[in-house]
């Protein structure tokens, strides 16, 4: 099950992994090493991939690569954290489509802030065979950042969603009022809007958005003669009733802890509709965004603090991010501070 993608196929390409691929006869501490190549495929902040990973024997230690963090965009690295704790999730997603039986714990040693988390593999009873559909899902997820389709959301989809969101099972909220939904992404435009005229934000982000991008493993490559802002824009586009879904992820606390389970969260949500075929834009609110964050709760029902808002329907283009090669994200076994 191998996807082709506009760079070639490189042994140091992770979109060219393939299932069968997967070592069977090492240690735990090798097929864990060809796992990681799975959960460098969590959205990040304008794909800026701010994880490193630490393999020895039966355990993965997720850092927060700072080096990568976004001083304007996300200046308390609410995001990047939010990011990393995404791909803790996949991991663990990948680790069950593969049998393998784990538990996470977080921010395990309070003296290093960038370990976020430790996975430890406590038992594995090895498919050869994983559930291809799962494979698919990771790898076929994609951010929407070019519209959507008019195609109606499946009715299971959206009652599922619903059904989670008024049973309280997570943090989020379903916003099934188009006039509502309307109203909300027209705030976060506007927001974002302000926030373009200040050179310094729109310098961070058009470091991480341009053309030549395609040369390069991670950031948003936008190609050339198209404008910058349809990449931005087309999240709030206008779209026929019944075909996109917007919803409130929120936290009760906003703590690196939260944001981790945050990132949890968002990555269940992204993996269960990839499953289905449909793809979400992700909106972070703005830092400055108080007005828009206490609009947020009355409209959508959300007790607790908005964080993000996620917009799923069919994507009118897949668009493939690339990603890092594996000797780019990972840390010596013998790795410290």
């Amino acid at each position: 099950m191998t996807i082709q993608s506009i760079y070639g196929r490189t042994s140091q390409n992770p979109r060219d992994i393939a299932s069968s691929d997967f070592p069977t006869g090492p240690s735990v501490e090798v097929q864990l090493k060809f796992l990681v190549n799975y959960a460098i495929f969590a959205p990040s902040l304008y794909n800026t991939q701010p994880w490193a990973f630490r393999i020895l024997d039966h355990t993965i230690d997720v850092y927060a690569d700072r080096s990568r963090a976004l001083a304007v965009v996300d200046p308390e690295d609410r995001y990047l954290t939010i990011s990393c704790g995404a791909s803790v999730r996949l991991f663990e997603i990948i680790l069950g489509a593969y049998g393998f039986a784990s538990e996470t714990a977080c921010f395990p040693d309070l003296n290093d802030t960038d370990l976020l988390a430790r996975i430890t593999v406590t038992k594995g009873s090895i498919r050869e065979t994983p559930h291809d559909d799962t494979l698919r899902a990771i790898l076929k997820r994609t951010t929407v950042r070019r519209g959507f389709l008019p195609k109606l959301l499946p009715v299971s989809f959206t009652n599922r969603l619903m059904d989670a969101s008024s049973s309280r099972l997570g943090n989020y909220c379903v916003v099934d009022d188009p006039e509502k939904e309307s109203i909300i992404l027209d705030h976060v435009h506007e927001a974002e809007r302000i926030q373009w005229e200040d050179i310094h934000f729109r310098r961070e982000i058009q470091s991480w958005m341009h053309p030549m991008r395609e040369h390069s493993r991670d950031g948003v490559p936008i190609p050339r003669g198209e404008p910058f802002s349809a990449y931005i824009s087309g999240k709030y586009e206008e779209a026929p009733v019944g075909t996109t879904m917007l919803m409130v992820l929120s936290q009760q606390s906003d703590t690196p802890r939260a944001w981790l389970e945050t990132g949890g969260q968002l990555m269940q949500l992204l993996f269960k509709a990839s499953m289905e075929g449909i793809g979400a834009a992700i909106m972070q609110l703005p830092p400055a965004s108080a007005v828009i964050k206490s609009m947020i709760g009355p409209l959508s029902g959300c007790e607790d603090e908005p964080v993000l808002l996620l917009r799923f329907g069919y994507p009118a283009r897949r668009y493939m991010t690339p990603r890092r090669p594996p000797v780019d994200f990972m840390r010596h076994p013998g790795f410290q501070r």
